[in-house]
């Protein structure tokens, strides 16, 4: 279930955020608020920022929060990216074997009591 949640966790990171901010950002143009909702969504970014500051006592962090930005969506850029990649391209059959040195050192290590 856990995972479920997580996968479900990066689907709206993903995929619904753009989607909204892109609607928003098309609403603002149509209505002349761009640079409200601009604020807005940097603004956001600042204020976690300076959570993030406050939680580790390292102010620094607040002088970062473009960068927090750029590699927020970095990251969304790398999820889409590694599952296009899993889809077209899988290079597992989900199955896991046991390489034979663990199936070796856990035989060894049950039997002799050694240390």
């Amino acid at each position: 279930m856990a995972y479920l949640a997580l996968i479900l966790d990066w689907v709206l990171y993903v995929a619904v955020w753009p989607v909204l901010l892109t609607a928003g950002v098309w609403h603002a143009v149509q209505t002349d608020r761009l640079a409200l909702v601009l604020a807005i969504y940097f603004g956001g970014y600042v204020l976690w920022s300076v959570v993030g500051a406050f939680a580790v006592r390292n102010w620094r962090l607040v002088l970062l929060s473009p960068w927090l930005v750029v590699m927020d969506w970095a990251q969304r850029a790398v999820f889409i990216h590694g599952a296009i990649k899993a889809i077209v391209e899988p290079t597992s059959d989900c199955r896991w074997e046991s390489p034979a040195r663990v199936a070796t050192a856990s035989a060894s290590s049950s039997g002799g009591g050694e240390v």
